[in-house]
């Protein structure tokens, strides 16, 4: 927007020469109302009296047939101008519009008519010299000496600039205009960060229910695998049936050739049969009897086996209780050290005693003569000597449970020292609380001293002026308003003699408070400095019974060497007892083996003599031996099915474990997901909990705050009426000097309806956010 321009700069006045004629009485019905035939452009807001000493700002608002461009500007005018070029100063528009509500111009005071006696009139001037809008008639007024107020030059600070009333209350609007489109910039802020939070709230939704439907999948694997396993488990009892069937058919068919064998054998008793048969029953006894030597030597040797197994555990327990005993040597070997550090020292002190026994037993030998008393003086400090190590054992003892008390103390002092320090803490965040209330309370008071001066001078300029100029029906009117103003005047004293007391019983508490913090931070310094005292105390008492400990330590540690020296021993012999079995063992496998030769070797034999009785004459012994060498054949296929289904049950078994160990990580996987799913539940319902609450907050004070917002609208629309109703009643019956009064009485009404507009945007506000 450019600067104001007045009349006498010469550009200007070739620019604005062109523009359309307008009739005066034209003017004047656009001056009295904004909606005429030239109202494609509506000024708002414009007072009737406007000060000379302030900034005016116009508010206007475009219809549709409107569109502002590179040239339009509004103009000022006196009212009853004939030509377009008659202006006396102009403002150019803003072109670039985001929005098409109300816009505003501002006019410096310095450009503005000082006339008081002329009455004015702003006019919408497009870039082709055409009249789009026209506002209502006012006048501007010189503020009196009564009306100047002493203000602080912002640009000069120190100096004091004398404005009217009004010029002050504009001042002060436009900050307020700035504080609230910064509390607009602020909601549209707070509503991002709502939406971002609801879409947050939405992922976490979604991301649940994904969690639940992996769960729901993972519940479908684990049917679909149980209702495999199973299938799986019917197919093996399948095959275990068929397995089993197949042994009870082969068991009846050697059932039935044993069967024929022996009615064969009854049927065909021959001697040289028989006599084969004898030779054949005695060579099979031989090798049975054989075998069974064969398997006596086994069996003594499965017990050698079972003896050295045994002994190996025996070793192997005995290693673990000399592991043991050496982990716990090692331990006792630390304290062991500690001690020996203390004894060390009392060694020390021993030595140097006996360095000064050996000095006097050399004046003993010199002083044979005094023989006697020496000897007794060397029984009395040998006596000595075991009391003193009796007194320092007694004294190590004494000092131990005396380090466990003062430890426990300790620990119980960290204690309360811990609880103060939160206390301390606690106390400083109330503290600061108090300062933030008295703050707060100190504002109220000096907000509302200010209304209660704004409101006597207003009673005392009321009461000035009403004996003066007013008629009976103002009279009266005054009157009933100076009742009013005195009883809210009462209100407020009370209230501020309210506030006073609380500000007087809050300096109380607060001083009562202060002091009773500063007793427990000086009784927790006196705690802290005896605790300190105590701690040093300790430390040098640790200190000198550590030389204590030392020489029973060494004493201990030449013990415990020699036990490791011959527990080592004895882990040597062990090893080589270990090294012995395993060679034993060796042996005894070795001579399995051979065994295992012999058998194979016999049973060879064996084969060869039923082949030699097969080779038999007469043909029925021939066919029962060709069915015995059938069943022979058919053996190790049976071998190898028993096999197979030995080598099947193991592959089950796997299988078995390797599906069990899946469901158990499956039901981990599971229970990690619930317990996930638990927690985004209870997050969501904590969320929920917040959300209600705040909801419920915001519409306890939605409610208060607009039945607030009722009052003062109806407050506004009672003073809007009488305002009405004054003008009503007093046009055409007024003259020139009585207006000026009446325009005071009607600015002053209108400052208290600006009051209650701003008590409204506040309230909007609140309610606005509160909403939120």
């Amino acid at each position: 927007m450019e600067l104001s321009e007045t009349r006498e700069s010469p550009d200007m006045s070739n620019s604005i020469d062109g523009f359309t004629h307008i009739l005066p009485e034209m003017a004047m019905s656009s001056s009295i109302s904004s909606k005429s035939q030239y109202s494609q452009v509506v000024f708002h807001d414009l007072p009737d009296v406007w000060p000379t000493d302030g900034d005016m700002v116009c508010t206007y608002s475009l219809t549709d047939n409107v569109l502002p461009q590179y040239g339009d500007k509004i103009a000022l005018f006196k009212v009853g101008w004939s030509m377009v070029s008659e202006y006396i100063t102009f403002q150019r528009v803003p072109t670039d519009l985001t929005k098409r509500e109300r816009l505003s111009v501002t006019f410096k005071a310095e450009t503005l008519p000082k006339d008081d006696k002329e009455i004015y009139q702003l006019c919408y001037v497009t870039s082709g010299n055409v009249i789009a809008g026209a506002s209502t008639a006012f006048c501007f007024h010189k503020p009196n000496e009564n009306e100047l107020m002493g203000v602080e030059d912002p640009f000069n600070p120190g100096l004091v600039v004398f404005k009217s009333r009004v010029a002050c209350l504009q001042s002060e609007l436009k900050k307020k205009v700035e504080a609230n489109e910064l509390l607009n910039i602020r909601y549209e802020l707070l509503e991002n960060n709502f939406a971002i939070l609801q879409k947050e709230i939405m992922k976490s939704e979604e991301e649940i229910r994904t969690q639940k439907q992996i769960v729901a999948e993972l519940l479908e694997d684990k049917k679909e695998k149980e209702s495999v396993h199973l299938k799986f488990e019917e197919e093996v009892r399948a095959q275990q049936q068929k397995i089993s069937d197949l042994i009870k058919e082969n068991e009846e068919q050697k059932k039935a050739l044993e069967e024929q064998l022996n009615t064969k054998q009854n049927e065909y008793k021959i001697n040289k049969e028989f006599a084969m048969l004898e030779a054949l029953t005695m060579k099979e006894n031989e090798l049975t009897n054989y075998v069974t030597v064969l398997k006596a030597e086994k069996k003594d040797l499965e017990e050698r086996l079972c003896n050295l197994q045994i002994r190996e555990q025996s070793k192997s327990s005995k290693e673990k209780q000399f592991t043991k005993a050496l982990n716990l040597i090692s331990e006792e070997n630390k304290t062991l050290k500690e001690e020996k550090d203390k004894v060390l020292q009392e060694l020390l002190e021993n030595k140097q005693k006996l360095l000064s026994l050996i000095s006097t037993l050399r004046c003993l030998e010199e002083d044979k003569a005094h023989s006697d008393k020496r000897t007794e003086e060397i029984v009395r400090l040998n006596k000595q000597l075991e009391t003193e190590s009796e007194e320092i054992k007694n004294k190590h003892e004494f000092l131990t449970k005396i380090l466990t008390i003062k430890e426990n103390q300790l620990t119980k002092m960290e204690n309360e020292v811990k609880t103060t320090k939160e206390s301390l803490k606690e106390t400083q965040d109330a503290l600061e609380k108090n300062k933030s209330e008295m703050n707060s309370l100190h504002l109220q008071l000096n907000t509302k001293d200010l209304a209660l001066q704004g409101h006597l001078k207003e009673i005392a300029r009321l009461k000035d002026q009403t004996p003066a100029v007013c008629e009976d029906e103002d009279v009266e009117v005054l009157r009933v308003k100076l009742v009013t103003l005195q009883a809210h005047h009462e209100i407020c004293e009370e209230r501020i003699k309210c506030l006073v007391n609380q500000l007087d019983c809050m300096q109380l508490d607060y001083e009562n408070e202060i002091g009773v913090l500063s007793i427990q931070n000086d009784e927790n310094k006196a705690k802290i400095k005896q605790l300190e005292e105590t701690i040093a105390s300790m430390v040098k008492e640790n200190e000198n019974n550590k030389n204590s400990f030392e020489a029973s330590l060494t004493d201990k540690l030449l013990k415990v060497k020699e036990e490791k020296a011959s527990l080592s021993s004895e882990l040597v012999q062990v090893r080589h007892e270990n090294k012995e079995l395993e060679r034993a063992l060796q042996e005894a496998k070795e001579g399995n083996a051979a065994l295992k030769s012999r058998t194979k070797v016999l049973e060879y034999e064996l084969g060869t003599l039923r082949s030699n009785n097969s080779q038999a004459p007469k043909p029925s012994s021939e066919a029962l031996f060709h069915q015995l060498e059938l069943f022979n054949k058919n053996m190790p296929n049976i071998i190898t099915l028993n096999s197979f289904i030995a080598e099947q049950a193991l592959i089950f078994k796997g299988n078995l474990e390797k599906e069990r160990e899946e469901k158990m990580f499956l039901q981990y996987k599971i229970e990690n997901l619930l317990k996930s799913d638990t927690e985004m539940c209870q997050k969501y319902k904590e969320m929920e909990m917040k959300y209600n609450a705040a909801s419920l907050q915001n519409s306890r004070s939605l409610s208060s705050e607009s039945d607030q917002l009722e009052k003062v609208l109806s407050e506004k629309q009672e003073l809007e009426v009488q305002v009405m109703e004054l003008r009503k009643n007093l046009m055409g019956t007024i003259s020139v000097g009585f207006t000026k009064d009446l325009h005071q009485q009607i600015d002053s009404l209108k400052a208290e309806i600006a009051q209650k507009d701003e008590r409204i945007l506040n309230l909007e506000k609140a309610v606005f956010s509160a909403s939120l």
